[in-house]
């Protein structure tokens, strides 16, 4: 066993920190890239959004509620699934490439 005060302890509790600060540094740089996706794919929901608003008809005899983004969810997991001409259909819809 080697000592606490061992030059030998001293380098591995070093090496360790510096290992964990490269960890924290990656794990902080991943974060803000994922940040910046998520947002570019918020931001195409919200545009999603407010063009289906648009295409529900307003009247005043009934009230409508919806859920863009259980409408926008819902066409994703279709998008997912298809291929072709209705996948590339489904993209543009939901604004996909706005996202990037």
């Amino acid at each position: 066993m080697v000592p606490p005060t061992s030059p030998l302890r001293m380098t591995g509790s070093r090496i360790q920190f510096s290992g964990m600060r490269c960890v924290i540094y990656f794990a902080w740089l991943w974060a803000l890239c994922a940040a910046q996706e998520e947002q570019k794919v918020a931001n195409a929901n919200n545009e999603f959004g407010f063009r289906l608003l648009q295409k529900i008809p307003a009247s005043s005899e009934v009230n409508v509620f919806f859920s863009p983004y259980s409408v926008s969810t819902a066409l994703a997991m279709a998008y997912a699934g298809a291929r072709g001409e209705t996948q590339q259909e489904l993209y543009d819809s939901l604004a996909y490439s706005s996202a990037g």
